[in-house]
């Protein structure tokens, strides 16, 4: 089953890519892979992602800082950051970033597939939102743009036919008094 959902993987070590490779496939999701924010960045200008699995340790520009780059392009996707080296502190300031998710390696397979449906679903309700929101302010937009155009098509007709009919009355006193 193929899923239409796109989830780009970042994580410099191979073997982890391999594995989400692999698992991501067999649940039918479309998913790109790279081994650096920087790569990462470029690839989320490029395409539209549903969710990121992003790794907090990597050489060059590190998780953290790809998250707040991703957070300026990007404010709605989901980003479910990654580590073997998990702290508090850590968990708590991507979070505050705007992660949605923490998620320590090694990790189960079914929890981390959970999370990233949830991370998915998350997404999509963000963007079901947004573009309702979308649709909305464009709606109240038309109306108004319509609104305008009425009133102003009445005070210009308005304006023409008064102008008109008190000319035609002028004329008619004019000849009818002569």
């Amino acid at each position: 089953m193929t899923r239409h959902e796109r989830i780009l993987v970042i994580d410099d070590e191979e073997v982890v890519r391999e594995v989400f490779q692999r698992l991501l496939k067999s649940e039918g999701y479309q998913a790109d892979f790279c081994t650096s924010g920087e790569e990462g960045l470029r690839l989320a200008r490029e395409k539209e992602y549903d969710a990121v699995i992003l790794d907090v340790m990597m050489n060059g520009l590190g998780g953290l800082a790809t998250l707040q780059e991703l957070r300026k392009s990007d404010n709605d996707i989901a980003v479910l950051m990654i580590t073997a080296y998990a702290s508090m502190e850590n968990a708590i300031e991507c979070m505050k970033q705007g992660a949605f998710d923490y998620i320590t390696k090694p990790f189960d397979i079914g929890l981390l597939m959970m999370r990233v449906n949830a991370a998915l679903e998350k997404s999509n309700q963000t963007r079901v939102a947004a573009k309702a929101e979308v649709e909305a302010l464009v709606e109240k937009k038309m109306e108004q743009l319509l609104q305008l155009m009425s009133e102003t098509l009445q005070r210009d007709f308005g304006l023409r036919r008064m102008g008109v009919v008190d000319v035609v009355d002028d004329y008619a006193v004019k000849e009818g008094g002569e």
